[in-house]
């Protein structure tokens, strides 16, 4: 059972890493060409190593057996040969010192007891002396019928061994013939069943005349032409021959080529057809015939033998085929372990793009400590679920879990499809931002972002939910852009978040929201109806946003039809019309909000503590908004421009006097409600058009700027008066004012 249950589990590891690979090689394929291509290359790496490594042992074991073992068996059989003939050479010297036949008589005891002495009786197995061509003495002597037979033969009658004889006279050297295989005790010479060989020496000796016979009493049959030479006087005497024994010299106990076939060597040795007396024949063999073998040829007398040889299981050496299969999987197992490292490596890529961007990814790998950027203008979207408490006491975890991750799933591929990055989600709340990490312009951000609730709005009015008995899920939205800093939080699970006001104040315009609408702060709602994209943008009025007062804020409504949507990363709709087309739309007031925020210390404008709603007090957290500050010097020559210019754009103004920065003025005393007391009206300033549309001068000599609230601001002027100005709809737009509008001094007013 324990054995069943451990396949399984490694069934199943098997099948989810399966999974898991075939997913990843789905997403990304160069992970299956990487591994390939390491498997073809440590394939051929390893392949042409082994198989260059038994080449290398090939030729070795080739050229070893040709010019070691080989050498050695060619050099054995020319020397047993020649000690084969050694009887018949001492032979033939005792017939040149007494060729008369009387003497050699008398002698022939005593020569022939000595000559077979000095012999090998194996191997040489019978000397012959034939005078004239007949047989006339053997050591041993022949006995019985077969001395009755053989002594007196003439060789050169028998037409059987007249043409060795005749052949043997031409030559007039030494000749071996044969190898014979025995049939008969006759021509064996009392060695039956065995192959022999003869090696016979023609004896010409000095003549007075061919008809000369030393006495013998024999003249050689019928050879006139071969055996006389008149030019140098001699006559064909006889021959001389040795029997040889070829089994002892190639297949007896001993012998090299014996040692051939214990060394694991097959062999075939064979005598090329060279005359009538030297047929083709096979003179030893293996069982087994060499395979691609290694030839030797030697040639000894007449002869011409042929030694092929090779081992019994060929030249490749045994390892090359274990070796072989070693590297086929040795190379896919380390593909398969590459590929697995590979998956295993993007599936935690995968994992950090999906909590951090790529870039902080970077950074962090890098070892930059710590990490944050600023960003001048995005625009950040905020959503829950409404009634989220409610649904959640009515579910287990688990079904909380699989409702939430059913709904953010959705939200991710909206995500992914709009061109934003969601920065985190905390329960039920959804956070997402366009123009970070990746900055953009703020016009196409906030266009993504709208795209985006808009999706997320229609996806959960279509939302069905896999629980059952959850049904209508709502949510909230808010959107709104300005100046951030991400950066990331922590050592241990690093977190990239968003600091600023902006994403309070989105945070704001979410909570403030209503069940399936889309709140928008005024930024953005500038930034959309610049975009040009059909975006369909409802007042909702004055709201209290905690922290920020009365706000106005808008409804965005899939009323109209938008226009075609492109990819956000690249040529997309919003690109094709130019940036400052675009900007010269926005009304001054929002284009200031727009101006990047400087980074370091104001060169131009000097803020002071932003003044707290709630609480009255002065905030030490930077400059506030920049709309309503712009507002207090910007407000009447910009809507006196757009009068001059009938609704024309008019530049957004910076605020400096003869290029020096206006200068920071103590805040005024403020009355017992909290209000900015008024001061006495000034006298009206006069505004001059500069040549630089990105520049208007102020003809005031000094002038510094205090806000009173967030969206109301005053200007102070050098002689104690002070200036308060508010947007609002048409020329002065009601944003929320907490002062009268009767208030507002005239020259603003217009």
């Amino acid at each position: 059972m324990r054995q069943w249950r451990g396949a399984r589990r490694a069934a199943a590891c098997l099948q989810r890493f399966g999974q898991a690979t075939l997913g990843a090689v789905r997403t990304e394929p160069w992970i299956l060409a990487v591994a390939t291509v390491m498997f073809l290359v440590l394939l051929a790496i390893g392949l042409s190593s082994v198989l260059t490594a038994s080449a290398a042992s090939v030729r070795g074991a080739r050229d070893l057996a040709e010019g070691g073992l080989g050498s050695q068996v060619v050099q054995s059989l020319k020397e047993a040969m020649l000690i084969g003939t050694f009887g018949s050479e001492l032979l033939a010297t005792a017939v040149r010192s007494q060729p008369e036949c009387a003497a050699l008589e008398a002698k022939w005891p005593f020569i022939s007891e000595d000559i077979i002495g000095k012999v090998d009786s194996e191997l040489v197995r019978q000397l012959e002396i034939d005078v004239g061509g007949v047989i006339w003495r053997t050591v041993p002597e022949l006995q019985g019928e077969l001395a009755k037979t053989l002594y007196g033969r003439d060789l050169l009658k028998e037409p059987g061994d007249r043409p060795g004889v005749l052949y043997a006279l031409s030559e007039r050297t030494t000749l071996f013939m044969g190898p014979y295989e025995c049939r008969d005790e006759f021509r064996c010479a009392a060695i039956p069943h065995t192959k022999f060989g003869i090696t016979v020496t023609p004896l010409f000796l000095p003549a007075p005349s061919a008809e000369y016979d030393w006495g013998c009493g024999v003249q050689p049959y019928n050879c006139t032409d071969l055996c006389w030479d008149p030019v140098n006087k001699t006559k064909y005497w006889g021959q001389v021959s040795a029997v040889l024994n070829l089994n002892s010299l190639l297949t007896g106990n001993g012998t090299r080529l014996q040692m051939l076939e214990q060394r694991g060597y097959s062999y075939k040795l064979w005598q090329a057809a060279t005359s009538v007396s030297n047929p083709y024949v096979v003179l030893g063999r293996t069982s087994q015939l060499p395979r691609n073998p290694v030839t030797l040829t030697f040639t000894n007398f007449n002869v011409l033998w042929y030694l092929e040889m090779a081992p019994r299981g060929g030249w490749v050496p045994p390892w090359r085929a274990p070796c072989l299969a070693a590297v086929v999987v040795g190379s896919a197992l380390i593909s398969l372990l590459v590929m697995w490292l590979l998956v295993s490596k993007e599936q935690h890529n995968r994992l950090l793009k999906a909590m951090l961007p790529r870039k902080v990814i970077q950074q962090l790998q890098a070892g930059e400590v710590p990490i944050a950027e600023e960003y001048d203008m995005v625009t950040v979207l905020f959503s829950d679920i409404v009634g989220y408490t409610c649904v959640t006491s009515q579910l287990s975890p688990r079904q909380v879990v699989t409702l939430l991750n059913e709904l953010f799933s959705v939200f991710d591929d909206l995500s992914q499809r709009n061109g934003v990055y969601k920065v985190e989600t905390i329960g039920d709340a959804l956070m997402c931002v366009a123009g970070c990490p990746v900055p953009d312009d703020p016009i196409a951000s906030a266009v993504r972002i709208a795209r985006m609730a808009l999706d997320m709005v229609n996806a959960v009015q279509q939302f069905r939910p896999s629980l059952e008995g959850v049904q209508g899920v709502k949510i909230r939205v808010g959107i709104h852009s300005g100046p951030i800093v991400a950066g990331v939080v922590g050592k241990k699970m690093p977190r990239y978040c968003l600091f600023g006001d902006t994403v309070n104040t989105s945070s704001r315009m979410e909570s403030t929201s209503e069940p399936m609408m889309i709140q928008v702060s005024p930024i953005t709602a500038a930034l959309l109806r610049a975009s040009r994209s059909g975006f369909h943008l409802e007042p909702r009025g004055p709201v209290d946003i905690k922290g920020k007062g009365m706000m106005e804020t808008f409804w965005l409504n899939p009323g109209l039809e938008l226009a075609p949507r492109a990819h956000w990363q690249g040529a997309a709709l919003e690109r094709q019309i130019s940036l400052e087309d675009r900007l010269a739309n926005i009304e001054p007031r929002v284009m200031a909000a727009m101006v990047a925020p400087p980074r370091r210390p104001a060169k131009r404008l000097t803020f002071r503590a932003m003044t707290c709603p709630e609480s009255g007090k002065q905030t030490p957290f930077g400059p506030p908004s920049p709309l309503p500050i712009v507002l207090a010097a910007a407000a009447a020559p910009a809507m006196t421009a757009a009068r001059s210019t009938r609704g024309r754009p008019s530049p957004s103004p910076l605020l400096h006097l003869e290029g020096k920065p206006l200068q920071q003025q103590p805040p005024p005393s403020r009355s017992p409600l909290g209000e900015q007391p008024m001061g006495r009206q000034g006298e009206r300033q006069t505004h001059r058009t500069p040549s630089d549309p990105q520049q208007l001068q102020l003809d005031q000599p000094r002038l510094a700027l205090q806000p009173l609230q967030p969206l109301s601001t005053s200007a102070v002027t050098p002689d104690g008066r002070t200036l308060a100005a508010a947007g609002g709809r048409g020329e002065i737009e009601h944003l929320g004012l907490r002062q009268p509008a009767a208030a507002l001094p005239s020259s603003l007013m217009g």
